[in-house]
C-alpha cells in the first residue's frame, strides 16, 4: 500500500498540470484570405491610388505597375496560395513562427532579436475556463503585429471545434479570423496543459491556476 501511495504522488507530481517540464510546443492555424483580396481588388480598382492593410509581402502579391506587360495597372498578382497555414513551434528556447513556408519569426525566447515581440497575457486560467492572448511580430518580415486569442472551457462534451474559439487578429485591426483547420477532440486538462506549454515558454515563469473570473 506503501508502495502505491508514494508511485502515485511521484506520477502526479511529474506530469501535473502545471508544471511543463517539456519545453515543446506546436500549433497550426489555418487562414482563408480569398474574399478580403478580391474586395481588395475592387479598392485598387476603385479608389486608386490606394494603399492596402494586408501584408503583401507575406502574402506574395505584388501590384502591377502601368504598362505591366501582361495585367492591367493596379491587378493584384497573386503569386502564392491565399490559404496560409499559420505554425507556431517551440523546442527549448527556439521559437518559430511560419506563413506556410515563409519564415516570420525565428529567434531565441529568453534573447528575442532586436524589435522582435512575442508577448503573452492570462486574461483567465481557472479550473474550467481559459482566456489568453498572444502578440507576435517581427519588423523585417511582417507588416503589422499579429495578435491571438485563445478561448476554451471545460465542457461535457471535451474539447473540440464546437466549443473553442482560436482567433487570429491584426494590430489596430477591428475584424478577426477563426482557424479554419479542424481541432483534435481532447479534454480540457491536456488542452490546459498544452497551452500552458506555450505560456511558460513565452513569460519564462510557472503558469498557476487563476481564480475564476465573475461575469
Amino acid at each position: 500500500m506503501k508502495d502505491i501511495t508514494l508511485k502515485s504522488i511521484i506520477f502526479a507530481s511529474l506530469f501535473s498540470s502545471y508544471v511543463y517540464a517539456e519545453k515543446r510546443f506546436s500549433f497550426d492555424c489555418q487562414i482563408d484570405y480569398t474574399q478580403d483580396i478580391v474586395s481588395e481588388q475592387g479598392q485598387y480598382i476603385r479608389l486608386a491610388p490606394y494603399q492596402t492593410n494586408y501584408d503583401f509581402q507575406e502574402l506574395g502579391i505584388t501590384v502591377a505597375p502601368k504598362n505591366h506587360p501582361e495585367y492591367p495597372e493596379n491587378y493584384l498578382i497573386v503569386n502564392e496560395p491565399l490559404v496560409r497555414n499559420y505554425h507556431i513551434e517551440v523546442e527549448g528556447d527556439d521559437f518559430i513562427l511560419k506563413s506556410n513556408d515563409k519564415v516570420l519569426i525565428n529567434t531565441s525566447l529568453k534573447k528575442p532579436s532586436e524589435g522582435i515581440v512575442i508577448n503573452a497575457s492570462i486574461q483567465e486560467f481557472s479550473e474550467s475556463y481559459v482566456l489568453i492572448d498572444f502578440s507576435f511580430y517581427n519588423p523585417r518580415t511582417m507588416l503589422r503585429r499579429h495578435d491571438w486569442q485563445i478561448i476554451f472551457a471545460d465542457v461535457d462534451n471535451g474539447i473540440n471545434n464546437d466549443n473553442i474559439a482560436r482567433y487570429m487578429d491584426f494590430e489596430h485591426s477591428y475584424g478577426g479570423y477563426e482557424c479554419l483547420n479542424d481541432l483534435e477532440e481532447t479534454n480540457f486538462e491536456a488542452y490546459q496543459k498544452y497551452w500552458g506549454t506555450l505560456l511558460e515558454a513565452i513569460l519564462q515563469k510557472k503558469v498557476e491556476i487563476t481564480p475564476e473570473n465573475s461575469y
